[in-house]
C-alpha cells in the first residue's frame, strides 16, 4: 500500500512540474496550465470557473494561434459571431455542462452574448511547463485590458458560466504563441 501511495505521489509530482522538452513540446499540458492559472484567478476574486470548450477551441482559439506562429507574430482575429454553425455547436457544449439545467435542448434564437480573445508571445528557455503558464498568465496581469478580460463576468443571461479555450503553438524561432477565447452565449 505505501509503494502505491508512493507512486501516485511521485506520479503527480512529476506531471506538475514537468520539465519542458523543447524538442518534444507538450502543447496540451501547456494549454490545461494555462487554464488552471485563469479559472483559479477567477475563483479567487470569488468569480466562476469557465466552461472548457473543445469546440471554441477548434473552431476559434486555434486558428489565432495557428496564425500567429505561423507568422512569428501576435496579433488578433475576429470571431464570426453571426456564425449560426458554431453558436450551435456551443450551446449544445453548454447545454451539456449544465445537464441541461441553461434550457431548451433546442432554442429558437441563439448569438454571441459576449467574446474576448487575449493571446501571448513567450520566448526564452522556461525549465517546467508551471513556470511558462505562469509567465504567460502574470503577462496578461500585468497588462490591464487583459486583466480585465480575465477578470470579466462571462455569465450567460441565466446565470450559467461561459466557456474558455486555450490553444498553444510555437514558431519556427522557438516562441510560444498562446491564445484564449472567452464567450457567453445568449439564447431564447
Amino acid at each position: 500500500m505505501k509503494s502505491i501511495l508512493l507512486f501516485c505521489f511521485l506520479l503527480s509530482f512529476t506531471t506538475l512540474s514537468q520539465k519542458i522538452d523543447y524538442n518534444n513540446f507538450n502543447f496540451t499540458l501547456l494549454e490545461t496550465k494555462v487554464l488552471y492559472q485563469i479559472n483559479t484567478y477567477r475563483k479567487s476574486l470569488g468569480l466562476c470557473e469557465l466552461y472548457s470548450s473543445k469546440t471554441l477551441r477548434d473552431s476559434v482559439s486555434d486558428k489565432t494561434s495557428t496564425l500567429n506562429s505561423k507568422q512569428d507574430s501576435p496579433f488578433h482575429l475576429e470571431m464570426d459571431v453571426n456564425n449560426e454553425g458554431l453558436n450551435t455547436m456551443l450551446y449544445s457544449e453548454l447545454f451539456n455542462f449544465t445537464n441541461g439545467k441553461c434550457g431548451s435542448k433546442n432554442p429558437s434564437i441563439l448569438f454571441i452574448d459576449q467574446s474576448a480573445e487575449i493571446i501571448s508571445m513567450a520566448e526564452g528557455n522556461f525549465l517546467t511547463y508551471d513556470d511558462l503558464s505562469k509567465s504567460i498568465f502574470n503577462g496578461w496581469l500585468s497588462s490591464k485590458n487583459h486583466k480585465l478580460t480575465i477578470e470579466s463576468m462571462f455569465k450567460d443571461p441565466n446565470g450559467f458560466s461561459g466557456m474558455i479555450s486555450c490553444s498553444v503553438k510555437k514558431s519556427k524561432s522557438n516562441k510560444i504563441y498562446t491564445t484564449v477565447n472567452f464567450v457567453t452565449v445568449g439564447y431564447f
